[in-house]
């Protein structure tokens, strides 16, 4: 009858040492996974909140550009918007593996964030500037009168874009406090 009670003792000491064991290493994941979930959402509004520094960057050289423009003075601009230099790893890893829908639940949210961040890409960068540059040639011939308006509001499309860019981004700023 020793041996059995011995024997029964060391089965329940193994089996409470291992769901203990199992337990704390469940809690220790959790606790991994809301550290990591909330660094990832520091991570997330820092992204944020310097995109919308340079949307502000970008929007003052196209006030600039907007300037040369309207004053007949475009051959003086030589601005460039590096459109492709905003960053968003972290909000592509949290689209990525869903944890973003987790955060934003609605649909059009989503919608608006990649719409908000599709035109930064590097071939946006190219086209924009190429076209800055196409636009400076035709600056003092005699095509400039004609393309003048047509400039004007390909800049103010834009300056509207940048605008609701920034509003998008300061939307979803609020919505991670």
């Amino acid at each position: 009858m020793g041996y059995f009670i011995q024997g029964f003792g060391i089965v329940v000491g193994v089996t409470a040492g291992v769901i203990a064991g199992t337990l704390v290493t469940v809690m220790i994941k959790y606790i991994e996974k809301r550290i990591a979930g909330t660094q990832r959402k520091k991570n997330l509004k820092f992204e944020f909140q310097f995109d919308i520094k340079k949307i502000k960057s970008f929007k003052a050289k196209l006030n600039n550009y907007l300037n040369a423009v309207t004053g007949d003075a475009l051959k003086t601009y030589h601005g460039y918007i590096a459109l492709s230099k905003l960053i968003y790893p972290t909000a592509q890893s949290m689209f990525n593996d869903g944890s973003l829908y987790k955060l934003f639940d609605k649909t059009e949210d989503l919608v608006k964030l990649q719409k908000a961040l599709s035109n930064y890409t590097i071939d946006s960068e190219v086209d924009f500037n190429e076209k800055i540059k196409e636009n400076t040639e035709l600056c003092g011939t005699d095509k400039w009168k004609e393309a003048k308006p047509k400039i004007v509001t390909n800049i103010r499309f834009w300056d509207d874009s940048f605008k609701e860019d920034i509003d998008t981004l300061e939307a979803f700023l609020e919505k991670l406090e």
